[in-house]
């Protein structure tokens, strides 16, 4: 699918391999962090870093709607 003129896809939709992470990792997971995650702690491709990149990172959800909003 190519996006609409004017638009480009974002470093996110291109694949894991074309550009940098998109939010600097947070600060060091404290030890109720550690123990909360520990699941996502454990697999390689989120690791420390990654789940620091996680809670740091922030979303704006638009339009969700009266069917949506539970979801959120």
């Amino acid at each position: 699918m190519r996006p609409a003129a004017g638009l480009s896809r974002s470093p996110a939709s291109r694949g894991r391999g074309s550009g940098g992470a998109l939010v600097a990792p947070g600060p060091p997971l404290d030890p109720a962090d550690i123990e909360r995650y520990s699941r996502h702690l454990l697999i390689p491709a989120v690791g420390d870093i990654g789940q620091r990149r996680l809670k740091a990172a922030r979303v704006a959800v638009v339009g969700a709607g009266g069917l949506g909003s539970p979801a959120l």
